[in-house]
């Protein structure tokens, strides 16, 4: 009998992902100046995980339409806190979010010490999934 022992690395770590509904609740955003808008956004997210989600961005505009936004361009940077209602992932937790909106649909990514995210557009649906290290 030939015994093996496996050491597990930190990129080897178990993690855990999971996907819910992302639903826009209230978007409020100041005017642009010089193409750099403000904006706060709050989320709810249902499905695998559920809770809410608070942003805040900086917004930049690379083609800004003003009499249709949905047709501008931009990036945008900033914090989001999510409030879990259901403890699957954490009580509370504070994201880094980067994204883009181009051609009337948004993306982007959610980063934290204890976990990492994206959102798209899926089969005409924002979805949200979150992956988190089981340690």
């Amino acid at each position: 009998m030939v015994l093996t022992q496996q050491i597990l690395t930190k990129e080897d770590e178990l993690t855990m992902v999971l996907k819910s509904d992302l639903n826009l609740l209230n978007w409020t955003e100041t005017e642009p100046v010089h193409s750099i808008a403000q904006a706060t956004a709050e989320y709810s997210i249902e499905g695998e995980f559920n809770g809410i989600l608070h942003s805040n961005y900086t917004i930049f505009y690379s083609e800004y339409n003003k009499e249709d936004i949905h047709k501008s361009t931009s990036t945008f940077i900033g914090y989001s806190f999510f409030e879990s209602s259901d403890n699957k992932l954490v009580d509370s937790m504070l994201f880094e979010e980067k994204g883009i909106f181009a051609e009337g649909v948004t993306s982007g990514e959610l980063k934290s010490k204890l976990a990492n995210g994206n959102y798209f557009l899926e089969q005409g649906k924002m979805i949200i999934t979150i992956e988190k290290k089981n340690s």
